[in-house]
This record gives structure tokens, C-alpha cells and sequence, in this order.
């Protein structure tokens, strides 16, 4: 099946299994949104998961006196809309097709039904989310990088900042406190595994990080920083 095909390559499904990924797609649509076409607005109570099949989608948040909080980009694979999905609350940014796009669209009420059944995917989920919604709640006074490998090289040296092994920081090398795969920076940024596991293989061969087992194990956050300065420039 095409659907599950493409959600196995979504982040904030990485973690379920063949079984749960076929049932959970059969319970997306497909719609088509045109350039221009906005999906939702900021503050309104539309409660649906998207994931771009084919297309670009712009997300961008506005803080109380209409100035640009946050702007992110969702291409094919990625997903948005996440947070309204769960806690039924209003969009927390307005969302705009960039080019005419193909989307996949799982309803609040299919995604619970969904997780009744299958109660483990809730607290998988839940972990990816929580994690993503940290970085969007420290983003909130900083306009983000749209470039994927500048959000996730912020992002690790930001996990370096927060959650260092080590007693003082060490802007060469830092060891960090948790472990971090390509999916769970992927479920942060928004991106898909594919391509944060490229930029992880990218920024181990730089030596910006350090790997093991597949795990972000310590990050250079003097070259992280060096590297974001190249890609602004």
C-alpha cells in the first residue's frame, strides 16, 4: 500500500510496527491543495494530522502583535498539525500550500479510534511529540532556520546546551546526557528519517558529532556553530 509506504518514512510513526502502520493507513484521505490555498489558520479549531505526500507546505506562527515567530517548511514525508490533533486546542500557526501539494489527512476522531486499539502507538507518540513541542516552545523568541541541516545542527547544540554530560561545557566536544537516533532528531524537526539520517552522516564525517550505534553520543558545538554561520551566509 502506497499510504503506508510513505508513513513508514514519517518520523513520528518510526517506531510502529508493519501491522499498526497498515491499520493507521487505512485511516487517512487524500486531499489536494492548490498554491495559495491556505489549510488552516492560525487560531482556528480544525483538529486534523496532515503529512505532505508530494508538494511544500509553509508553516509560519505569529506572536500577539502579528510579527513572524516561527516559519518552517513541510515537504513530501513530513507531517504538521500534530499538536491539534491530540489536544483538540487552536492551531498554533497558519498553514499555506507553497506549490500545489498532495496531503494525507488522518482526522482527530479516526486517530482515537486508532489508539484505543492500539494503545502502545499513544505512548510512542507521545514521547515524539513531547520532544518536538520542547524546541517549539524555545523557538518561541527566536525566528527558526527554514534550511533543515541549520534547524538540526541548532538543535543539537541546543541538546548539548540542556543536557550535557559533563559538568561545564565544553564548546569543542560535548558529551551529551541522553542518546539521540536520526528518527528522534526527525520527530524534533519535522523531517523525514532519510534526511535527518543523512544530515547525521554528514555532520559524523565533518566531525561535528559523534556517533555510536546510531546514537548522537557527543557534538561539537564550536563547529555546529561555525557550520550554521557558513549556511546563513
Amino acid at each position: 500500500m502506497a499510504q503506508s509506504y510513505l508513513l513508514r518514512s514519517v518520523s513520528l510513526f518510526a517506531h510502529i510496527t508493519d501491522d499498526e502502520l497498515n491499520a493507521l493507513a487505512s485511516e487517512f484521505v487524500s486531499q489536494t491543495v492548490h498554491k495559495g490555498q491556505i489549510i488552516f489558520n492560525q487560531g482556528s479549531t480544525t483538529s486534523s494530522l496532515y503529512i505532505v505526500r508530494s508538494g511544500v507546505i509553509k508553516i509560519t506562527s505569529f506572536g500577539r502583535n502579528r510579527e513572524i515567530t516561527y516559519v518552517a517548511m513541510r515537504e513530501s514525508g513530513e507531517f504538521f498539525g500534530e499538536f491539534s490533533v491530540l489536544d483538540g486546542l487552536p492551531r498554533s500557526g497558519l498553514a499555506v500550500a507553497e506549490t500545489n501539494s498532495e496531503l494525507l489527512v488522518l482526522t482527530r476522531p479516526a486517530l482515537f479510534r486508532f489508539l484505543e486499539l492500539h494503545p502502545s502507538v499513544a505512548i510512542r507518540l507521545l514521547v515524539n511529540v513531547s520532544r518536538r513541542l520542547r524546541f517549539a516552545l524555545a523557538a518561541t523568541d527566536v525566528l527558526m532556520p527554514v534550511n533543515p541541516h541549520a534547524k538540526i545542527a541548532n538543535m543539537l547544540i541546543e541538546l548539548a546546551e540542556r543536557y550535557s554530560a559533563d559538568d561545564s561545557l565544553n564548546d569543542k566536544s560535548v558529551k551529551l546526557g541522553l542518546r539521540m537516533r536520526s528518527e528522534d532528531l526527525a520527530a524534533i524537526a519535522g523531517t523525514t528519517t532519510e534526511l535527518a539520517s543523512a544530515v547525521m552522516d554528514e555532520f559524523q564525517q565533518a566531525e561535528l558529532i559523534t556517533v555510536e550505534r546510531a546514537h548522537v553520543v557527543a557534538v561539537n558545538i564550536l563547529g555546529l556553530r561555525d557550520y550554521i554561520k557558513v549556511m546563513d551566509t
